[in-house]
């Protein structure tokens, strides 16, 4: 949601932000971690005004929506499935997937 509104996040790094340099992470639950990433922030926005932009443009260019998430917990499953049942798949231009087919 924060994206949405061309905001940057402050989170630790273990909760599937990864480095999109669209925010600003910590990875230790201390309160030291977070003020000082917190701290990283502002000055950033204070004082990197252009820096903070660029965040702010390169996080509204991420797909974030749920149906991108939804897209890729299927294929997920569709690929789980086949696997199960013993078929190799491969994605087809984002929009599925086929059998994988020997080559004669």
């Amino acid at each position: 949601m924060t994206r949405s509104y061309r905001s940057t996040y402050t989170a630790r790094a273990d909760n599937g932000n990864g480095d999109t340099g669209t925010g600003f992470v910590f990875l230790w639950e201390e309160p030291d971690a977070v003020l000082n990433t917190l701290r990283w922030a502002i000055e950033t926005y204070r004082y990197r005004s252009d820096v903070f932009r660029r965040m702010q443009r390169r996080a509204m260019q991420i797909d974030f929506s749920w149906d991108k998430s939804a897209r890729e917990y299927v294929a997920l499953y569709e690929r789980a499935i086949a696997r199960h049942k013993g078929v190799e798949t491969t994605q087809v231009g984002g929009k599925g997937l086929e059998p994988l087919t020997p080559s004669v």
